[in-house]
């Protein structure tokens, strides 16, 4: 038929509204088979077992819809629709609570989406893993797209997916990177006390954001990426004290390395200085290591240069030198990542 088979644009319902248990709603109307913009409805809405058909837009268009109680969707449903926007479109509404079960949703628009919630706000949420694909599917899973920014929720509720499945899908089946859609389910994780999970959905938004957000040119897209693995992103400090306890040690290493290199006259690259009671005898393997830990710290000092210290009139002594310059710099450069990272832990906490 032409126009939808239901249009109540801005109708206002004081109870329930049912279309379901074989309500059907065949459509060839740009607007939508049902179509409830702008509607009250001071109970719920219910489409469970329902068949909705348009071959020239969505299937179920409410947008600015204001619902007091759940929108109810899934059971044996079908969804037909053909839209370059979205076959489900909810874009404004208001929704006491969403629960929907999986349920058949085409859009046989190449490139349309499923389901539109931009800007819509909630209560609690329980919608089904199923509804595009679960976190834990192997293979091609790209069931469909979702848009979901500026969506509101409170909760999640347990007999919906859980966070993995919603970071999944924004992660994977959204058409463009929002921080916001990482920020709301963080919200919800940290409210919930499930700091696991805020740590894994802030660290997999910083992600996105590098592959698909707003860097410009490549360094500073690497820029990003190196501060990722170094500290996560400044959620996992563990990996950052690693990583400078690993340069100290190498630092260290150098100096080693420099007490065994000969320059001249059976003197090495590292060696007892001028004001040691031997000077410009080898170094003992305490001192070469000491050294270029030494060396390699930014403002702690051990001492150990004062009796034992690089050669730095040689090549091989400079060559030292420069390449321990190099670690003090990346020591410098991950202290900053570790004070920054804690003094952000300290900030989320309060």
């Amino acid at each position: 038929m032409n126009g939808p088979a239901l249009h109540a644009e801005d109708i206002r319902i004081e109870g329930n509204l049912f279309l379901r248990d074989g309500f059907s709603a065949t459509a060839d109307s740009p607007l939508g088979a049902v179509v409830l913009n702008g509607a009250f409805v001071g109970g719920g809405v219910n489409l469970v077992r329902s068949t909705l058909v348009n071959s020239s837009g969505p299937a179920f268009s409410a947008r600015g819809l204001r619902i007091e109680g759940e929108l109810v969707l899934g059971g044996d449903s079908s969804f037909q629709g053909r839209s370059r926007n979205f076959i489900v479109d909810l874009a404004g509404a208001t929704l006491g609570a969403v629960r929907w079960n999986k349920f058949d949703a085409d859009n046989s628009e190449a490139d349309g989406a499923l389901f539109g919630l931009e800007n819509v706000s909630a209560g609690w949420v329980a919608i089904s893993g199923e509804i595009l694909c679960r976190a834990d599917t192997r293979g091609d899973c790209a069931a469909g797209e979702l848009s979901i920014s500026g969506l509101t929720y409170r909760s999640l509720a347990a007999t919906g997916a859980d966070w993995r499945d919603w970071l999944h899908w924004i992660r994977s089946h959204t058409r463009d990177y929002t921080a916001q859609s990482y920020w709301q389910l963080a919200g919800v994780e940290r409210a919930a006390g499930n700091d696991v999970a805020v740590r894994r959905i802030l660290i997999a938004q910083q992600d996105d954001r590098r592959i698909r957000g707003e860097f410009e040119s490549r360094w500073s897209r690497l820029r990003h990426r190196l501060w990722g693995l170094l500290s996560g992103y400044g959620y996992r400090i563990g990996r950052t004290v690693v990583a400078t306890l690993m340069v100290l040690v190498l630092a260290g290493l150098l100096g080693l390395w420099a007490g065994h290199t000969p320059i001249r006259d059976s003197r090495y690259a590292a060696g007892h200085t001028s004001r040691s009671e031997q000077p410009f005898t080898p170094c003992s393997t305490f001192e070469q290591i000491g050294l270029g830990v030494d060396r390699g710290l930014p403002l702690a000092a051990t001492g150990v240069r004062e009796r034992c210290d690089l050669d730095t009139i040689s090549r091989r002594g400079q060559a030292f030198a420069m390449a321990i310059w190099l670690l003090q710099v990346a020591v410098w450069i991950l202290a900053t990542l570790v004070v920054v990272g804690y003094s952000s832990m300290i900030r989320r906490t309060d």
